[in-house]
């Protein structure tokens, strides 16, 4: 298959372009920066392409021909206007081209927070309720993937929702993922210094390399008009990636969690269980992230 990747040399995108690559489709990268992360180049049947998210005329070359557009690039805003003009407008005049291109399948990534956190369980069938313009912005483009779904039923539109992806470089010069609270959790128990946390905060961490994956499934799959959740079936605290990371290092470092520890509102993974056999744990690629951040 011949798959054209948006956000390509970024964290999430260097990894679905490996899996991709490994599996034996042909990628064609197209990056704002085709100099970023490297050793994408190394990498067999990946084509990289200057085509910024507003360069329609560049973005146009390098969709012609493909089969399918696997869209992971953000464009950020400060204000709600400028998100929706900066993401869900780009992101619409991205695939209306890719839909007269010839692309028969649209592969969208939106995020968990399009759903919001309002619901105990959430299943990908729960109405939408998002918290802030960034999940706004992702189910508005969400819609619009449903809306051409319908319209145009010779072309296969889905939709993946990651939850907080984390992990190592896969490329050399690839991003690494994760918040500064990763690297200050290692910084301090490398120092012995105490840390604080929020009791029961937490989320169900997915490593980038099997978030590739269900890429991949959905890709090969003749899903339509689906979405779908990634993220890791565990529920992970900050406090429990503290300990984790003492006894790596070997630290004396007091960890302390403070608050109510509420209960956490979960993501139910039954959808890509059922439908590609997928499970993903992330607990012993965390400890492999940690010990990174340590070295």
């Amino acid at each position: 298959m011949k798959v054209a990747v948006t956000g390509g040399t970024g964290f999430i995108g260097s990894h679905v372009v490996k899996e991709l690559s490994q599996a034996g489709h042909t990628v064609t990268v197209m990056a704002r920066n085709p100099a970023k992360a490297p050793g994408l180049r190394a990498l067999n049947r990946v084509r990289i392409a200057r085509a910024e998210m507003h360069d329609l005329p560049a973005l146009a070359r390098n969709l012609t021909g493909q089969h399918a557009l696997v869209h992971i690039a953000l464009c950020w805003g400060n204000t709600a206007p400028l998100m929706m003009e900066a993401e869900t407008l780009a992101s619409i005049r991205l695939i209306d081209l890719a839909v007269a291109k010839g692309v028969k399948q649209v592969l969208y990534t939106s995020s968990t927070a399009a759903a919001g956190y309002s619901y105990k369980t959430i299943t990908e069938d729960k109405f939408p309720l998002p918290e802030d313009f960034y999940g706004a912005t992702k189910v508005s483009v969400e819609m619009f993937c449903l809306a051409w779904g319908h319209r145009r039923p010779d072309i296969r539109f889905n939709v993946i929702r990651p939850g907080y992806t984390f992990g190592d470089a896969c490329v050399r010069g690839g991003s690494t993922g994760g918040d500064r609270r990763f690297t200050d959790i290692c910084a301090k128990i490398k120092a012995g210094k105490p840390i604080k946390l929020s009791a029961g905060e937490g989320t169900q961490f997915v490593w980038a390399g099997d978030l590739a994956k269900l890429y991949r499934a959905v890709l090969e799959s003749r899903c339509r008009n689906e979405v779908f959740y990634g993220l890791g079936r565990r529920y992970i605290t900050w406090e429990q990636i503290a300990r984790w990371a003492r006894e790596i290092h070997g630290s004396r470092s007091p960890i302390r969690a403070v608050g109510k520890r509420g209960t956490p509102h979960l993501f139910s993974l039954r959808k890509i269980e059922k439908a590609f056999g997928l499970k993903f744990d992330g607990a012993a690629k965390m400890k492999e992230h940690i010990r990174t951040l340590l070295a």
